[in-house]
């Protein structure tokens, strides 16, 4: 039990950071392409983290197939939630993107077998909730929307492969650091294709880029593969669903944003959703 609260405190402290890197990415792409950007974060972040695989002697080259397997559902993400953003709005973005909390547990049951507790169920549809409050809903449904709905299904599929590897006992570092690099190398040779500058103003952006590859690309994604081996992926995207109500959070202190009641409910619907899904609820004698 202590072991599964320090992996839930490990997710919950990625989540948070993930949750305050979003202002720093939104003022990045303000002056560097997104897919440019993403090739810096994730080719820079594997270098550092070969480098650490280099003095542990591991060997770099292992299970290759599930290293790219994971970075290409990184990279689809990032392409269908930057291209679905050109035509959607922020709110409808967020909603959408969070709703892999949703597609987590039918994508478990029908491809791999697993199994939903009443308690997760109830949990998902309080999230739900809580995340249409906090992202004030849906507006009109467009061509972005159904971009950003593909987004969400391949991030529960990042989500569940990371879970399926995880308990295979494959090496996490390695896998760290080919999820790093094809994403990024996918992301250089996106750039390359559609002619995007790759030049970068130093100072505040530098500063920005190297915040992002320490912090939420190399800090945050690390734990998330070192510690859902130990937390079942359902909960886990119940942990993550906390990440806008950490950016809000932020936003409404430091950003010094006005903090509006319905949006601050959303954030404590979500929260109690997270609570309630590790409540050993009794249902005809047992949680189903």
């Amino acid at each position: 039990m202590r072991s599964k609260r320090f992996h839930d405190i490990m997710l919950l402290s990625a989540t948070l950071v993930w949750g305050s890197s979003f202002f720093i990415v939104k003022d990045l792409v303000s002056t560097v392409n997104p897919f440019v950007m993403v090739a810096y974060r994730f080719l820079i972040a594997s270098v550092f983290v070969a480098i650490l695989i280099v003095v542990l002697k591991k060997n770099i080259m292992r299970n290759l197939l599930e290293g790219f397997i994971l970075a290409f559902t990184v990279w689809l993400v990032t392409v269908l939630q930057g291209v679905g953003m050109v035509y959607t709005t922020a709110s409808n973005s967020g909603f959408i993107t969070a709703m892999f909390v949703v597609f987590v547990p039918i994508f478990s049951i029908l491809l791999f077998g697993g199994k939903l507790k009443k308690s997760s169920l109830l949990a998902i549809g309080i999230d739900v909730a809580g995340l249409w409050f906090l992202t004030e809903g849906l507006k009109a449904i467009n061509l972005g929307d159904f971009l950003t709905m593909l987004a969400a299904a391949a991030s529960a599929f990042h989500i569940l492969f990371i879970d399926k590897f995880g308990k295979k006992g494959l090496d996490p570092l390695v896998l760290c650091f080919q999820q790093f690099f094809f994403a990024g190398l996918l992301s250089l040779i996106t750039a390359l294709v559609m002619g995007y500058s790759f030049s970068i103003v130093w100072g505040k952006a530098v500063i920005s880029l190297g915040f992002l590859i320490a912090l939420p690309t190399i800090f945050s994604f690390l734990v998330q593969i070192f510690s859902q081996k130990h937390v079942d992926a359902v909960r886990a995207s119940l942990i993550y669903t906390l990440e806008p109500v950490f950016a809000a959070a932020l936003a409404w202190t430091i950003g010094g944003e006005k903090a509006i009641p319905v949006r601050v409910l959303g954030g404590g619907l979500i929260f109690a959703g997270m609570i309630i899904s590790d409540i050993p609820w009794k249902f005809n004698g047992g949680d189903k």
